[in-house]
């Protein structure tokens, strides 16, 4: 049995997380707006995205582009989904993803901010039932699936390294003080309570090198899918659950196998 001590979404795929007191969660969909929005690398027309799913590597995200960490996102879904970007402090862009005039601002600005490592324009991405997660290519259901970090294997990890290693390099959905490290693991294919909300735990999460970027310089500074390996013979931190009984999650509750 654990606790809830972080939950987060992340509004535009590869931008800096949003963190949430609470959410509400339904069955068989993520979290409300989590990976909601994201970038092309202007290389393919958005037409090709609207068919199916298209692999992270279609889009701006960490894994190639650690200089997004620098930019810090702040995300208000009211009527119009309101982003601001600030960098060390200074006010950068702050509009509306749902006005074609600031969106056409803010694709400018990304491709500026880019400086010629993208080979197109950027376009940002909003695609009616679509979150661009990372296993959206396995299955829809996967696309809705949430991601899940126990606190206490990120604790051995560190053991591991030798070194700190900030939780939010693995960009979940809700993380928990668990009672063992690696008994997440042990969820796959059994329910699990999240407070009040039911859902089932669906598969292990293979770590690529977006983990070796720091959240906090936007730097390369750890190996981490190589450490975990090298240690635990396994590139894996962290599970996906789908969720399978709706109601409101909030920091504190409960998580537990049913």
């Amino acid at each position: 049995m654990g606790k809830v001590s972080g939950l987060y979404r992340y509004p535009v795929k590869g931008f800096t997380a949003q963190p949430l007191t609470e959410v509400a969660v339904m069955p068989a969909a993520g979290f409300p707006k989590d990976r909601f929005y994201a970038f092309s690398k202007g290389t393919l027309q958005p037409s090709d995205y609207e068919a199916a799913p298209r692999p992270k590597t279609d889009f701006l995200m960490l894994l190639l582009h650690e200089q997004l960490a620098k930019l810090d996102a702040k995300f208000d879904d009211g009527d119009d989904d309101r982003l601001s970007l600030s960098m060390g402090g200074k006010p950068l862009f702050s509009g509306s993803l749902t006005q074609a005039e600031d969106v056409e601002r803010l694709e400018q600005f990304i491709a500026a901010f880019m400086n010629g490592k993208v080979s197109g324009q950027p376009k940002l991405l909003r695609i009616e039932g679509r979150q661009f997660t990372d296993v959206a290519v396995t299955s829809e259901a996967m696309m809705r699936a949430v991601s899940l970090i126990n606190l206490k294997s990120v604790r051995v990890l560190e053991e591991a390294v030798g070194a700190p290693v900030d939780p939010l390099r693995f960009r979940a959905n809700i993380y928990f003080e668990g009672d063992n490290p690696w008994e997440e693991f042990d969820w796959i294919g059994k329910e699990v309570r999240i407070g009040p909300a039911g859902a089932v735990g669906v598969l292990r999460t293979k770590r690529c090198g977006a983990t070796n970027v720091n959240p906090a310089t936007a730097e390369r500074d750890r190996n981490l899918p190589a450490a975990l390996v090298r240690a635990f013979n396994h590139p894996d931190m962290g599970i996906y659950v789908e969720m399978k009984e709706g109601a409101d999650i909030a920091l504190g509750d409960v998580i537990a196998l049913a």
